[in-house]
Protein backbone atom coordinates (compact mmCIF):
# COMPACT_ATOMS: atom_id res chain seq x y z
CA UNK A 1 0.00 0.00 0.00
CA UNK A 2 2.67 2.50 1.07
CA UNK A 3 5.81 2.79 -0.97
CA UNK A 4 7.74 5.83 0.09
CA UNK A 5 6.79 7.83 3.14
CA UNK A 6 7.68 11.32 3.82
CA UNK A 7 8.65 12.53 7.34
CA UNK A 8 9.50 16.59 7.85
CA UNK A 9 11.70 16.26 10.92
CA UNK A 10 12.71 19.41 12.68
CA UNK A 11 13.47 17.74 16.18
CA UNK A 12 10.42 18.42 18.06
CA UNK A 13 7.98 16.33 19.91
CA UNK A 14 4.97 16.05 17.18
CA UNK A 15 7.76 15.09 14.86
CA UNK A 16 9.23 12.25 17.19
CA UNK A 17 5.93 11.17 16.97
CA UNK A 18 5.31 11.12 12.97
CA UNK A 19 9.13 9.23 12.73
CA UNK A 20 7.55 6.69 15.24
CA UNK A 21 4.68 5.87 12.83
CA UNK A 22 6.48 6.04 9.87
CA UNK A 23 8.82 3.60 10.96
CA UNK A 24 6.16 0.90 12.33
CA UNK A 25 4.09 2.00 8.69
CA UNK A 26 7.35 1.45 6.76
CA UNK A 27 8.19 -2.15 8.46
CA UNK A 28 5.01 -3.24 7.48
CA UNK A 29 4.41 -2.05 4.09
CA UNK A 30 8.53 -2.36 3.43
CA UNK A 31 8.19 1.03 2.15
CA UNK A 32 11.26 3.99 2.11
CA UNK A 33 11.29 6.52 4.64
CA UNK A 34 12.67 10.18 3.56
CA UNK A 35 13.17 12.01 6.72
CA UNK A 36 13.56 15.77 5.58
CA UNK A 37 15.05 18.58 7.44
CA UNK A 38 14.19 21.85 5.53
CA UNK A 39 16.48 24.51 6.34
CA UNK A 40 14.66 27.77 6.11
CA UNK A 41 16.43 30.66 3.79
CA UNK A 42 17.20 33.71 5.82
CA UNK A 43 15.76 36.97 4.52
CA UNK A 44 18.74 39.33 3.41
CA UNK A 45 18.08 42.74 2.30
CA UNK A 46 19.06 43.47 -1.35
CA UNK A 47 21.76 45.88 -0.28
CA UNK A 48 23.52 43.39 1.73
CA UNK A 49 23.91 41.05 -1.19
CA UNK A 50 25.27 43.57 -3.46
CA UNK A 51 28.04 44.88 -0.45
CA UNK A 52 31.24 43.29 -0.48
CA UNK A 53 33.80 42.40 1.47
CA UNK A 54 32.39 42.81 4.99
CA UNK A 55 31.88 39.30 6.99
CA UNK A 56 34.95 37.59 8.54
CA UNK A 57 35.10 33.70 7.45
CA UNK A 58 34.99 31.65 10.20
CA UNK A 59 36.89 29.40 8.29
CA UNK A 60 39.88 31.14 6.77
CA UNK A 61 39.72 34.01 9.18
CA UNK A 62 39.56 36.41 6.07
CA UNK A 63 37.02 39.09 4.67
CA UNK A 64 34.33 37.72 2.68
CA UNK A 65 31.27 38.81 0.64
CA UNK A 66 27.80 38.52 2.51
CA UNK A 67 27.08 35.61 -0.07
CA UNK A 68 29.91 34.03 0.66
CA UNK A 69 29.43 34.26 4.08
CA UNK A 70 25.87 33.09 3.69
CA UNK A 71 27.25 29.93 2.13
CA UNK A 72 29.16 29.30 4.87
CA UNK A 73 26.55 29.53 7.11
CA UNK A 74 24.19 27.72 5.62
CA UNK A 75 26.98 24.78 5.09
CA UNK A 76 27.54 24.71 8.71
CA UNK A 77 23.87 24.37 9.31
CA UNK A 78 23.16 21.59 6.93
CA UNK A 79 26.73 19.91 8.75
CA UNK A 80 24.86 20.33 12.83
CA UNK A 81 21.25 18.96 11.05
CA UNK A 82 22.60 16.38 9.26
CA UNK A 83 24.43 15.36 12.69
CA UNK A 84 20.76 15.41 14.18
CA UNK A 85 18.75 13.10 11.89
CA UNK A 86 21.63 10.74 11.55
CA UNK A 87 21.04 10.25 15.09
CA UNK A 88 17.82 9.60 14.79
CA UNK A 89 18.42 7.07 12.01
CA UNK A 90 20.76 5.25 13.79
CA UNK A 91 17.77 4.83 16.40
CA UNK A 92 15.94 2.68 13.92
CA UNK A 93 16.89 -0.80 12.21
CA UNK A 94 14.79 0.42 9.03
CA UNK A 95 16.94 2.37 6.09
CA UNK A 96 15.89 5.80 5.97
CA UNK A 97 16.91 8.40 3.78
CA UNK A 98 18.24 11.65 4.93
CA UNK A 99 17.38 14.64 2.88
CA UNK A 100 18.51 18.39 4.42
CA UNK A 101 17.27 21.22 1.64
CA UNK A 102 17.37 25.22 1.92
CA UNK A 103 14.22 26.83 1.41
CA UNK A 104 10.76 27.32 2.37
CA UNK A 105 9.77 24.41 4.19
CA UNK A 106 6.28 24.53 3.13
CA UNK A 107 6.82 24.90 -0.89
CA UNK A 108 10.06 22.24 0.03
CA UNK A 109 7.96 19.58 1.01
CA UNK A 110 5.38 19.84 -1.43
CA UNK A 111 8.12 20.04 -4.45
CA UNK A 112 10.07 16.89 -2.93
CA UNK A 113 6.09 14.75 -2.21
CA UNK A 114 5.52 15.56 -6.11
CA UNK A 115 9.35 14.85 -7.20
CA UNK A 116 9.70 11.74 -5.21
CA UNK A 117 6.24 10.60 -5.68
CA UNK A 118 5.19 9.87 -2.01
CA UNK A 119 2.34 7.95 -1.14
Amino acid sequence: MYKKILVPYDGSKPAERALEHAVNIAKRFDAKIILLHVIPEIPIPPTLLTARKIFRSKNLDDVISSREYLKELYNEMKKEALKMLNKKVDEYDILIDVRILIGNPMKSIISLTKKERID
